[in-house]
């Protein structure tokens, strides 16, 4: 089962439960009762949920001072009747309570209203409902084209407990919607950046949609019916501020056509999104979910050569980024198609995360994203390499990574990689990347470069380099560089890292994750159905250390493996000196042949690289080192296997 097919079966089990309740619970309601509701919700009709209707019967649009005279209820009109309860222009007077707006303009079909200024801000609850529109189609038929509005939003809503439904919002100077004060508000079943197909980017100048200090708002939703297409904007959904909490953004294409198969094309305003979700100093919201239909597609975001603040070509091009603490990303597609197995990567990276405590993905069923694909080939100063990099954590930390696809498909088999490093950690901390439970483990595989690379620019920024990062438990494979790279060698605007790090004498160097030496190698046999695992490890004395063993099915280009199939830990503590040998028995059966590495985890949680991979057969293989625990770079390995004798430089 994928990553995220796992959703069906979830969503499945959940309905078909809620079926069962319902049925058992209306089977001990009395008849007579059931008979009292509904003719008591006859008599009471629609009003105990919406206190007036209004039908927007006109698209020509009219200024405050001239609302009479066109003989028709235009959608401005219908917005101040809603807000001041009072009869506007030929549209009937709101009441007290949500009013809904409903849409009866000509003969059906598709209309646009046009306004010729900003539209009455929504300081009362309604819906505004755009799918009443006769003979509309499944896209919807009211476009609200901002071209001629000024420096305006397309809606804005202050009053909360509103729902936007139905509406293609484009063109306008400011936002497509603004939601700010009034939580609890809905925006579904909406194109907005779009033109009426979903496929030609009419984009809004800023965002897409905005929530400002606004709890409590949902955009999207699980069904199709419920999907916003949120494209061709600055930005597609920011959301701003701590008052900002409790929102959930899901089931949108963000940065997509309405097929959610390619990035929306270049129409009118010219670009993509420069970021598909933007979470500023804002807390405790979520990006996706774990039931069916949840996630959203955030792919095809950036420009190539856009000209970024600090002068680097193609800054933007962020799937989600996320600045505030305690957010979750789960269930998305980041840089693929809505299948999750055809690469339509954001232009430089899929997550960039900061702040402290954020969730990306997760071991239960569905949470899990898919964040592949993403990247491209950048040039500075006459040089080009691959940018791209799957999740950017930046800064503070306390950040959870679990449960993800990093480089490949829904499947974890077909290759997707991000241009450069799967996941990069830079001067952050106390963060984990996979684990040990049932689903922690993230697949990060067929990247460009390193699988994790935990990195730092040598400067002594005040966060200093990145340390406690816990890397255990993941399918580590395939990838262009080291499985796990500790590098001082590095800008965040420039991938670059400088390979095996070798161990030191008493491990006594700082930077990145501490450089935490990797253990030594040098005897792994199967035997009993068991991996007999023998080395040491010299690193800080009288210290106990976490040794995390794994299988691969090939050998990585540096000889020092990656890990591609998890197989078990054990504890070892060092002496006085530093050192400890060690000799595991792991209750796992990876195929003969395969190549067996480690790594190693202090107290703190600084994981170190992967260590030099040793092949694994049924005899002893006698290692005779040039002492790689000292830094040196040729190991010389014979290998009984049918009298062969390897030598393998590093």
């Amino acid at each position: 089962m994928g990553f995220l097919d796992s959703r069906l079966l979830c969503a499945t089990a959940q309905n078909t439960n809620a079926r069962r309740i319902g049925v058992s619970y209306i089977g001990i309601v009395p008849y007579w009762l059931v008979v009292l509701t509904v003719l008591v919700m006859a008599l009471i009709g629609p009003t105990s949920m919406h206190a007036a209707m209004i039908t927007v019967t006109g698209s020509p649009d009219e200024t405050l001072a001239n609302l009479n005279g066109n003989g028709t209820c235009d959608l401005r009109e219908a917005l101040e009747s809603a807000n001041t309860n009072a009869a506007v222009g030929e549209c009937p007077a709101g009441e007290s309570g949500l009013d809904t707006i409903v849409f009866d303009i000509g003969t059906g079909g598709s209309q646009t209203i046009s306004p010729i200024s900003g539209l009455p801000t929504i300081v009362e609850p309604v819906e505004i409902d755009g799918s009443t529109q006769p003979a509309c189609s499944d896209a919807p038929c009211i476009v609200i084209a901002g071209s001629e509005a000024g420096d305006s939003n397309g809606l804005t809503i202050t009053a909360g407990d509103s729902t936007v439904r139905g509406l293609v919002i484009n063109g306008f100077h400011l936002n497509g919607i603004f939601i700010g004060e009034g939580g609890n508000n809905i925006v579904e079943g909406s194109f907005i950046g779009t033109d009426a197909t979903g496929s030609k980017d009419y984009g809004n100048w800023y965002a897409g949609v905005v929530i400002e200090n606004a709890p409590n708002n949902l955009i999207g939703g699980s069904s199709e019916s419920e999907r916003n297409i949120i494209s061709g904007n600055e930005y597609g959904v920011e959301v701003r501020g701590v008052g900002s909490f409790g929102n959930t953004i899901a089931g949108n294409y963000i940065g997509t056509d309405a097929n959610g198969e390619v990035a929306i094309d270049d129409g009118s305003t010219g670009g993509e999104s420069l970021v598909g979700v933007f979470i500023i100093n804002a807390s405790n919201n979520t990006v996706g979910g774990t039931s069916n239909g949840d996630g959203n597609v955030i792919s095809g975001n950036g420009r190539v050569g856009y000209p970024a603040p600090n002068g680097w070509e193609g800054w933007f091009g962020v799937g989600v980024q996320v600045t505030g603490d305690q957010n979750r990303l789960v269930g998305n597609y980041i840089g693929t198609t809505k299948t999750g197995n055809t690469a339509l990567g954001n232009k430089r990276f899929g997550v960039v995360i900061e702040g402290r405590e954020n969730v990306v993905g997760g071991p239960e069923f569905g949470a899990g994203n898919v964040i592949s694909g993403n990247g491209s080939r950048t040039s500075f100063q006459g040089e080009e390499w691959d940018d791209g990099v799957g999740v950017l954590v930046l800064g503070l930390g306390d950040h959870v990574i679990q449960g993800n696809a990093i480089g490949a498909d829904t499947s974890g088999n077909l290759a997707l990689g991000n241009w450069a490093h799967g996941i990069e950690v830079y001067s952050a901390h106390d963060s984990v990347i996979g684990g040990l439970g049932e689903g922690d483990g993230n697949t990060i595989a067929f990247n460009g470069r390193a699988g994790v690379a935990i990195v730092t620019d040598g400067s002594e920024s005040e966060l200093g380099p990145s340390t406690g990062i816990l890397v255990v438990g993941n399918s580590v494979l395939m990838n262009g560089e080291l499985g796990i790279d500790l590098s001082h060698v590095v800008e965040v605007v420039e991938p670059f890292v400088d390979g095996v790090s070798h161990n030191d004498p008493l491990d006594a160097d700082t930077g990145p994750n501490l450089f935490q030496n990797h253990p030594y190698l040098d005897d792994v046999a199967l035997v009993a159905g068991q991996v007999r695992i023998s080395g040491a490890l010299n690193s800080l004395p009288n210290t106990s250390f976490a040794l995390h063993f794994y299988a691969n099915s090939e050998v990585d280009l540096s000889g020092y493996g990656e890990g591609e199939t998890y197989l078990g830990e054990t504890s070892v503590t060092t002496d006085s000196s530093g050192d400890v040998p060690f000799s595991a028995m792991i209750a796992a059966s990876p195929p003969l042949g395969s190549f067996i590495t480690a790594t190693a985890t202090d107290p703190d949680g600084n994981t170190s690289e992967f260590s030099l991979a040793i092949e694994l057969t049924r005899l002893q293989a006698t290692g005779v080192p040039d002492l790689d625990r000292n830094g040196s770079l040729l190991l010389v390995l014979l290998l009984a296997t049918g009298g062969a004798v390897m030598l393998r430089k590093l």
